[in-house]
């Protein structure tokens, strides 16, 4: 691990800061009805990149397309702080451009639909377009629904505000790219770490400490499978005792992504070919099968999506102080966590080995694009680009914090492990293209206590013949 990604910054709290934000005496403003620039109406503390974005008086409605609760982009003053953030943030947007945000969609199959229709009858409907990581996205982008945002001049792709790992995977071989990941959406981002029970720990003598393995890159699962086995213990387990690890199989195939096996790679001269080895494959299926059945009664082994989390014994053996450690979706089911009574740490997924150079977070979420018929590229490119930058600098730093929150933790290096996690997140174009979860679904398929991990080599053998279609989907997409 990188030390300065590790290095804990003190901060003014971020209520305060935010008010002093909307605060800040702004300048006269001359509109013009043209869309020229004008003088700006805004002024950040010095040095502060939003600065640089010129002031554009556009005097419109912006609308924005999202498919499910799309309206959280518009709560008002509710006393919750990352409603509260986006809605600071929006009321900046409107003063800076002269705009009335307006929000299109309500559930993730009216985006194509609405953008479809938008672009046969040429209505320019819509200026931004937040889509579902998976549904219809490949379809979107092949049937020339989004703008390339590698040709928009006001947008800046390689600045720190984008995810630069999903710039890679998802730019085509034509250099062009249809959607870009940055914090916008950051509490909609669902990345999986390791969860553990801080004071259940104290009564193991772990040779060392998780957070200094991930530092020394020594968490691999290895390490975690050690970990497990001093849990074990006799006698009986669930109620009366401590589970050593919770493994929840919804979403297993972030695992393989953990460790850094993909669908697709993206190579050199912009092309995508197969990621994964049928080899490298059944080594991840061998280390995933002992830490799951290998250890009796210590290990529970759950299916359960996130609607079914809360009634799950999975949760609520963690919930009640009889889980050392869990797999958890922490960007998506943090309110869950700030519901715990006791104080936990985080952990990313384990590497393959040591060999492994980096920890890998999988996402998949946080998408947005701009239509290929919205009513301006550059004034579209103008308010993505100041979104991700505000976003960066006020909406992260509000997430984590409300999600290490309260009574959770008062470590600083939770936070950083946090911040961490996020710095490590990466995308897999194949994702998006694998839509009936063909190969995303092949460990939960294979992964069986009655079966040998090494049939995962037959599995894919099958598949032979959809991997290559998803290949050239990939290829033929531009």
């Amino acid at each position: 691990m990188n030390s300065k990604n590790l290095i804990f910054k003190l901060k003014v709290p971020l209520s305060i800061l935010l008010a002093l934000l909307m605060l800040l005496p702004v300048a006269s403003c001359k509109k013009k009805d043209n869309g020229e620039e004008t003088t700006p109406t805004q002024q950040f503390e010095e040095g502060n990149p939003l600065n640089d974005i010129p002031n554009v008086n556009m005097d419109r409605d912006f609308v924005i397309l999202s498919g499910g609760a799309c309206d959280d982009w518009l709560k008002g003053d509710t006393g919750e702080p990352i409603s509260d953030a986006k809605y600071k943030r929006m009321l900046a947007l409107e003063e800076k451009f002269n705009v009335s945000v307006v929000m299109a969609g309500k559930t993730d199959s009216e985006v194509k639909r609405f953008l479809e229709a938008s672009t046969l009858n040429d209505d320019r409907a819509y200026d931004l377009v937040q889509p579902h990581p998976h549904t219809a996205l490949a379809s979107m982008m092949a049937e020339g629904y989004f703008a390339n945002l590698m040709e928009i001049e006001t947008m800046h792709l390689g600045d720190q505000w984008y995810n630069q790992s999903h710039i890679e995977s998802y730019t085509f071989g034509n250099n062009k790219l249809y959607n870009a990941v940055s914090d916008i959406a950051i509490d909609g981002q669902a990345f999986y770490g390791i969860v553990y029970n801080r004071n259940l720990m104290l009564n193991y003598e772990f040779e060392t400490d998780i957070k200094t393995m991930v530092e020394n890159g020594d968490w691999t699962m290895e390490a975690l499978n050690e970990m497990v086995k001093v849990t074990e213990v006799g006698g009986e387990v669930g109620d009366a005792g401590t589970y050593g690890f919770l493994f929840n199989t919804a979403g297993l195939w972030r695992w393989m992504y953990a460790m850094d096996e993909t669908i697709l790679i993206r190579k050199q001269d912009g092309t995508f070919e197969q990621g994964y080895t049928r080899s490298k494959m059944t080594d991840i299926a061998e280390r995933l099968w002992d830490l799951m059945y290998s250890h009796g009664d210590t290990v529970i082994v759950e299916w359960s999506l996130n609607a079914g989390l809360p009634t799950s014994e999975y949760y609520n053996a963690f919930k009640g102080g009889r889980g050392l450690m869990m797999a958890w979706d922490i960007g998506a089911q943090y309110p869950l966590l700030r519901g715990l009574d006791f104080k936990i740490g985080y952990a990313p997924l384990p590497k393959f080995d040591k060999t492994q150079k980096d920890y890998k977070v999988f996402c998949a979420n946080g998408i947005i694009g701009i239509p290929a018929s919205t009513k301006s590229y550059s004034e579209s490119g103008l308010v993505f680009e100041y979104l991700a930058i505000h976003s960066s600098l006020y909406l992260a730093d509000t997430f984590y914090e409300v999600i290490i929150g309260g009574r959770l933790s008062e470590y600083p290096e939770d936070y950083e492990m946090l911040m961490f996690l996020h710095s490590q997140k990466f995308f897999d174009l194949g994702f998006a293209l694998d839509e009936k979860q063909d190969f995303l679904g092949i460990l939960v398929e294979t992964l069986d206590p009655n079966v040998e991990p090494d049939s995962i080599a037959i599995s894919l053998k099958s598949k032979s013949a959809l991997i290559e279609q998803l290949v050239t989907t990939a290829n033929g997409i531009g």
